[in-house]
């Protein structure tokens, strides 16, 4: 219930049009963020978790309301990150790219439950009202956080991460709310279409593609 339809692409669009909103400086940030964006549409692989940090007025969240609303469009477009197992399975189950929202700190459990929702492993959660019965739960999630300081601080989490540092936006590239969303719900379908672009192009070459060696979240 709480998706949105998405818009309709557009082909022949420019994916860097995408930094026209976003306040990221580095160019390989840059270019591992727009990977990252196009490897969500590929449905049966590991993704990493890009963790976006920085200061107040850096534009954190609105970073992540752009990635959700190209990738997986919802009413619910920021997430709080829940403190028991049973409401983050459900999320995970609902969501095919939640984004935690304002994290501070990760406790050990929630690291380990946002590593396997990247790789792909099953939870078990007991059925209501039964002693023994079963729901299995599997799933292979788009997952995003987000918050001043690097959350992610687990060595098993921060293989699965991406490090995205935001610097707070100057005065002078301000922009009202109302006015940001209008300028990038109009470039929206040209984005997504130059994604998909992208990935008809990107897939017939992956068969040539050889690695050096093979890294955590190789597949990526």
């Amino acid at each position: 219930p709480h998706q949105q339809t998405q818009v309709v692409p557009i082909a022949g669009g420019n994916l860097e049009k995408l930094f026209d909103f976003l306040h990221i400086v580095d160019k390989d940030e840059r270019l591992l963020l727009s990977v990252y964006l196009v490897s969500c549409f590929i449905p049966d692989i590991p993704h990493p978790i890009p963790v976006i940090h920085g200061p107040m007025g850096s534009g954190k969240s609105s970073v992540h309301k752009m990635l959700r609303r190209l990738i997986d469009p919802s009413e619910l477009e920021l997430l709080a990150l829940p403190n028991d197992v049973g409401n983050l399975v459900m999320i995970l189950d609902h969501h095919w790219a939640p984004i935690f929202d304002n994290i501070d700190n990760i406790k050990p459990w929630q690291s380990d439950a946002l590593c396997r929702a990247v790789t792909g492993e099953g939870v078990s959660k007991r059925s209501l009202y039964t002693n023994d019965d079963a729901f299995i739960y599997s799933y292979r999630r788009c997952v995003g956080l987000n918050g001043i300081n690097p959350c992610a601080t687990r060595p098993d989490l921060l293989d699965r991460s991406i490090l995205i540092e935001l610097d707070r936006i100057p005065d002078d590239k301000q922009w009202t709310e109302a006015d940001l969303w209008e300028r990038f719900e109009e470039a929206r379908p040209g984005i997504l279409g130059s994604i998909f672009d992208v990935l008809s192009r990107a897939v017939p070459e992956y068969p040539n593609l050889v690695l050096q060696g093979l890294p955590r979240m190789a597949d990526f």
